[in-house]
């Protein structure tokens, strides 16, 4: 049975960094016999976190709860602001804890510097106590220096980005049978 990875972007921007990095991505997983499935924050309704189960949320997030659940690991494309996630990649994690529950989860986190790395330590630790989530320990952090002029990822970043995504495709290998 092929292993599937969900990639969701979680950047609200047009021009996202750590979107830049999701096709890379996606093509290291896909060459490592993976299929994949994309979400794009910019396809779903703004929303107010209430507690809510998804159903109580617009359709679109009862859709993509169960289109989560069919993935066998999670890789959260995002930026940082202001040293933290921003608040599209804590509301998706909120209202859709339930298809993350023991699944693997990957970080690629964008930022305008080069001291933001720890920024996903919160969200990494939410989705552990919250979800029991099994977070990859290495992610990719970038800023801006890291894509060339077309605003594409340059080699350096490629070979980061290549490192991360065989690394995410033995993890969520490994626990695929724990995850279920």
């Amino acid at each position: 049975m092929t292993t599937r990875i969900h990639l969701l972007s979680l950047s609200a921007s047009a021009h996202s960094v750590s979107r830049a990095c999701l096709e890379p991505v996606q093509s290291v997983l896909e060459k490592a016999g993976h299929s994949t499935a994309k979400m794009d924050i910019r396809d779903y309704p703004p929303v107010w976190v209430d507690s809510s189960s998804p159903e109580n949320y617009p359709s679109e997030y009862s859709i993509l709860s169960e289109d989560l659940k069919k993935s066998d690991g999670y890789i959260l494309f995002m930026p940082v602001h202001c040293y933290t996630v921003p608040s599209t990649a804590k509301i998706i994690t909120e209202i859709l804890f339930t298809p993350l529950r023991k699944k693997p989860i990957g970080f690629v986190t964008a930022a305008s510097g080069k001291n933001s790395f720890l920024a996903v330590r919160d969200i990494m630790g939410s989705l552990i106590f919250d979800s029991h989530a099994l977070i990859y320990p290495i992610h990719v952090y970038l800023n801006q220096e890291d894509l060339n002029d077309e605003f594409l990822p340059k080699d350096s970043l490629i070979t980061r980005i290549e490192k991360f995504s065989n690394g995410f495709s033995e993890f969520t290998n490994l626990l695929k049978d724990i995850s279920r």
